[in-house]
């Protein structure tokens, strides 16, 4: 986006960025419920 200036910071807080992005996809592609997701991340 024009004029916008990303800081890279970690906004969700999460110390494993990896497993919350698997976390996340498994939601998103998969219909994971949450807590699904989190226990196979």
């Amino acid at each position: 986006m024009p004029g916008v200036q990303w800081s890279g910071r970690n906004i969700w807080g999460e110390a494993n960025m990896e497993q919350a992005a698997r976390a996340y996809a498994a939601v998103i592609h998969d219909g994971a419920s949450a807590a699904e997701a989190i226990a196979r991340a």
